[in-house]
């Protein structure tokens, strides 16, 4: 039998060693943060880390002269449940009454989700004051936070009583729907526009799909579409920056060109890319979102809890609006095209460097193969992005970069050509 020995240069730890002999990526695990609550993004020509703001949502949960109970208390245990496994939890109260629907009370939260208030926009029984209609629009217009319409909350004709829904919130006004149960209502959904890259590389579709080849899609069952005086991808009326993010493939349905059973033709108003059923979009500072479907159970089962949950929880993040700190960048400008480690340290996938964001003093240490320290710098100010490839550019073999900061400690094994 063979002798194998390894020897462990001076001045090495075993930690270090181990990293190296036994091809460990990092020393310490740790759950990677979605792109929609922190990443990094270039804004021009600068590296900025955008944290999404969201604390506290409240759910809207009343209703004017007909209550959606079909639909709105699965949408409430998915909010809830998704906060309290957030890391920090999310606060998620409810409103159940439009009275509560206040500047005031409106202040300590960051997305606003209607939840299956049906006659949101006005048109029924009751309705919103001028007063509450103001604390809405600028909620989300003055100080930059998100809101989420919910199925119903958006089947509102339009209605000259809250101008700023029919204009800015749902420009494409509800005429009717598809008759939910219906097997002519049962089509496939997928990623808005399988062509559109914007879509697939959107922070709230970060994971999202339903494997296989292209299209993403999947079978949903007895659906509830809507159906409108304009679709909300005719150029006359889609908001500026308007980004669809889940379709229905009209060809799918199960009565050609139509998932109403009546003479809608969803192909025609929905254009090439099919009708969207989900978007967003800015309204000045603000965030708007929107989901079609959900009318009960099935479309979460369709979609599969994990998939159903994870694209509510990156929709909220996203659309709370974001703190954006300009990244301190360390010795060469990075590629920061990556989403960010919840241990606060984040090495580069491919190049060799380390952005930082956790607080407090922090050590990063470049050994080469033999355990001889290549280079080392400290410091305290964060986020900070540290890219030390240039410098390697003519070096080849293997590297082991150690990060260490309050009571932290990572290590990455890099290999240089």
């Amino acid at each position: 039998m063979t002798k194998i020995e390894m020897r462990i240069p001076k001045g090495w730890n075993l930690a270090l060693a181990a990293g190296l002999c036994f091809g460990l990526a990092n020393v310490s695990q740790a759950q990677t943060v979605s792109l929609a609550q922190q990443r990094t993004e270039t804004i021009n020509g600068q590296q900025y880390l955008l944290t999404s703001k969201l604390k506290s949502i409240v759910l809207g949960e009343f209703t004017f002269g007909f209550n959606h109970t079909v639909g709105y208390p699965n949408l409430d245990s998915t909010i809830s449940r998704i906060g309290k496994a957030e890391t920090p939890a999310w606060t998620v109260t409810r409103m159940t009454q439009a009275s509560q629907v206040t500047s005031a009370n409106l202040a300590n939260y960051q997305v606003f989700f209607a939840n299956y208030i049906s006659g949101f926009g006005g048109g029924r029984t009751g309705g919103f004051t001028s007063a509450q209609q103001t604390a809405l629009q600028d909620f989300v217009e003055t100080q930059g936070k998100g809101i989420f319409l919910m199925h119903s909350s958006g089947d509102s004709p339009v209605n000259t009583s809250w101008p700023w829904y029919s204009t800015t919130l749902m420009p494409n006004h509800y005429t009717g729907e598809a008759g939910a149960g219906s097997s002519n209502s049962t089509g496939k959904v997928g990623i808005w526009s399988q062509n559109n890259k914007a879509a697939k590389s959107h922070p709230i579709m970060e994971g999202i799909g339903w494997g296989g080849t292209n299209p993403d899609t999947v079978s949903i069952t007895g659906m509830e579409l809507h159906t409108f005086d304009k679709a909300i991808t005719n150029s006359s009326i889609t908001p500026v920056k308007w980004q669809g993010l889940l379709g229905l493939n009209a060809a799918t349905c199960g009565r050609a060109n139509t998932c109403s059973g009546g003479s809608y033709n969803y192909t025609t108003a929905g254009g090439p890319d099919g009708w969207p059923i989900s978007w967003t979009f800015p309204a000045k500072k603000g965030s708007v979102g929107y989901f079609m479907e959900g009318h009960d159970l099935v479309t979460m089962n369709n979609m599969t809890k994990i998939i159903w949950d994870k694209y509510f929880k990156q929709f909220m993040y996203y659309i709370a609006g974001y703190d954006t700190v300009l990244v301190t960048t360390g010795i060469n400008k990075s590629s920061l095209d990556f989403s960010i480690d919840a241990s606060g340290i984040t090495f580069h996938p491919a190049e060799v460097g380390v952005l930082i964001n956790k607080p407090g003093n922090h050590i990063v240490s470049l050994y080469d193969i033999a355990g001889h320290k290549v280079k080392e710098m400290r410091g305290s100010r964060v986020p900070v992005d540290y890219n030390w490839s240039e410098e390697l550019k003519s070096k080849s073999g293997v590297y082991v970069m150690r990060v260490s900061v309050s009571g932290a400690f990572k290590s990455r094994r890099f290999f240089v050509k």
